[in-house]
């Protein structure tokens, strides 16, 4: 047995690596750099966490938000691995001792932001010490083409100078291949080795659904959040107030939710993250910036209140959504306010011409998936560079009758026209010459806008970021014969980020003014949503009397260490332990997630349980 695997199998308790997990850490350990593509919850973290703990010295993980790196390290650091930060939070003599820790080789793991990393003092401190390997999460962050960028991480390119020989790997969710060709080139990895795995998340049905008014909205998310009544959820939003007010709608429904946001309290935000974490919630109502790293694995479903930035974002955010495996639900409401909002939040953003050019492309393209009438997934996994054959069967668009009007033709000129020329500035132009060049068609603007967004979502036109946002036919774009029907829909519903109008009204919130509120039927005042509930209202999915009687404990244990349920044991190791029904501890260390200091800590505790309903 590798090193590795006994590590795996020793401390993170699996029984072996998955996908390209193993390829990644190997090459790690050998030396070599690495980029690491896969998707939300599959397993990255361990990629640059086990060759950590086998080279040595230390392993340096660049990391972009604090909370993402308190979920790593408390995970680790309960696994009895040695995992420590410094931060903006860790300063006097705290840093100091993590830094004479780390001099005396008694950290495994740092966890650092790519701010510390780029100061020269810090730089010069990570020279007198022994590097074992630099882990890059989040890497799309060093791109200018991807969805949140960091300029910062770009400093993570003279790593290589700083530390020859010392190898890095990168990794992330959601990276097309503009953004990858950036990675390499913005990180200085162009020979690293590049490990994909599949984006798609099988296990998580989509569902777009266009917005015609709030009040139909409110009805349909009450009779998505009733219909999973004690399911863990988030329902995502795009600001503060937004937030604030839709938390409070909910509670006024009776809902068990809380908000949490960045312009509230350190205190509150923990305070209703743990909350949400512990299974004394249903729902967390936030911004993004709750979820990057947080490992809570039983989340059911993911509601957009609003529309994201673009399709990696959206990609990411649903992604928090059935990490671990069993079937769960995303769904998103979009309308022309949600394009006017992004496309001021664009206008006034701080990035360039070029930034503003990219986010504004990007933006049009979810618009595009949002209105396509073909599958979603297919279309999500085209954009990212993959190929996608059929249609998934389980997303909105695949469970009705496609139904639409035929564009062959109107396809057929802009194919032709591009045949013609190098490319097109950017979707406006293309629209502009189409409108210009067709005129006989009699097509609007937007209707011209809407079908070039089709062409982009199915793959026959990209956008090449990296030449002024340029329009260019692909190889299916080439060779598009309008032999079969190419359907979009009847009406344009919704607005191209090119044409929509600056909004002179504030965002369209959820419940802004909720129409005769039923009294709410939890004991708690509406106004009492943002103060963490004493006692847990959990309800859990309905199971066999086993698998309930070790939810039951699980929640208990979490209760009495002050930890989350599913940092105990996660839910599909809980129904492997009621099928599998072991009664020793070496039984339990083949559940999948159960590891040595899992059973060293609960076996004990769970093992009686079980033994009681085998009896």
């Amino acid at each position: 047995m590798s090193k590795s695997l006994e590590i795996l199998n020793n401390v993170f308790g699996h029984e072996a690596f998955r996908g390209k997990q193993e390829d990644a850490v190997e090459a790690v350990i050998s030396g070599r750099d690495v980029i690491l593509l896969a998707s939300t919850g599959g397993g990255k973290s361990v990629c640059y966490q086990i060759p950590a703990l086998v080279r040595d010295g230390v392993g340096v993980v660049v990391s972009p938000l604090k909370a993402l790196m308190k979920d790593q390290i408390d995970t680790l650091q309960f696994l009895g691995v040695a995992a420590d930060t410094i931060n903006s939070d860790v300063t006097g003599y705290d840093r100091l001792n993590v830094m004479n820790a780390i001099r005396k080789g008694e950290v495994d793991l740092l966890y650092v932001t790519p701010e510390l990393l780029a100061q020269p003092k810090f730089m010069a401190f990570l020279k007198e010490v022994k590097i074992a390997c630099f882990g890059i999460d989040e890497a799309h962050a060093a791109s200018a083409y991807g969805h949140d960028f960091r300029p910062d991480y770009q400093v993570l390119g003279l790593l290589s100078h700083h530390f020859p020989g010392v190898p890095r790997i990168a990794v992330t969710a959601t990276a097309d291949p503009q953004t990858l060709a950036d990675i390499k080139e913005m990180l200085n990895l162009h020979d690293a080795l590049v490990l994909e795995t599949s984006l798609d998340r099988t296990n998580i049905s989509l569902s777009i659904e266009k917005r015609d008014s709030a009040k139909q909205q409110q009805a349909k998310m009450l009779e998505i959040i009733r219909s999973r009544q004690g399911q863990s959820g988030l329902v995502y939003c795009v600001g503060k107030n937004t937030v604030d007010k839709v938390a409070k709608w909910l509670a006024s429904e009776g809902v068990s939710a809380l908000p949490y946001h960045a312009g509230h309290s350190n205190t509150t935000r923990e305070d209703n993250q743990e909350a949400f974490l512990r299974g004394e919630v249903d729902i967390l109502v936030c911004t993004v910036a709750f979820g990057m790293g947080v490992d809570k694995s039983d989340v059911r479903y993911v509601i957009h209140n609003d529309m994201p930035s673009s399709i990696e974002a959206y990609q990411q955010e649903t992604g928090r959504a059935g990490r671990d495996g069993l079937p769960s639900d995303a769904f998103m409401f979009v309308g022309n306010q949600d394009i006017n909002i992004r496309k001021r939040m664009i206008r006034k953003s701080k990035g360039g011409a070029a930034s503003k050019r990219t986010d504004n492309n990007k933006l049009d393209t979810l618009i595009g998936l949002a209105e396509s009438v073909y599958c979603r997934r297919r279309a999500i996994i085209n954009y990212f560079g993959k190929q996608f054959v059929g249609d998934c069967g389980n997303c909105d668009n695949c469970q009705r009758e496609v139904e639409g009007v035929d564009v062959c033709a109107e396809i057929l000129d802009i194919v032709g026209y591009l045949r013609d020329h190098a490319g097109v500035e950017d979707t406006h132009s293309m629209t502009v010459v189409a409108r210009d060049r067709f005129a006989a068609r009699r097509l609007t603007e937007e209707r011209w806008s809407l079908i070039v967004r089709q062409m982009i979502v199915n793959g026959l036109v990209e956008v090449r970021h990296s030449d002024c946002g340029r329009l260019h036919l692909t190889a299916e774009g080439k060779a598009f014969t309008g032999d079969n029907p190419f359907l979009v829909v009847k009406k344009v519903a919704l607005t191209s980020a090119k044409f929509a109008k600056s909004p002179r009204s504030r965002s369209l919130t959820v419940g802004k003014r909720a129409s005769s509120p039923r009294k709410p039927r939890a004991r708690a005042a509406a106004g009492d949503y943002m103060t963490k509930p004493r006692r847990s209202r959990r309800k859990a999915n309905v199971g066999s009397p086993l698998l309930e009687a070790l939810r039951a404990m699980r929640d208990k244990l979490a209760k009495e260490e002050g930890r989350e349920p599913y940092f105990i044991i996660h839910d599909t190791a809980l129904r492997q332990m009621a099928e599998v029904m072991p009664l020793t501890g070496d039984e339990m260390l083949t559940i999948k997630g159960v590891g040595q200091a899992k059973v060293a800590s609960y076996a004990h505790r769970f093992i009686p349980v079980i033994r009681k309903h085998a009896a």
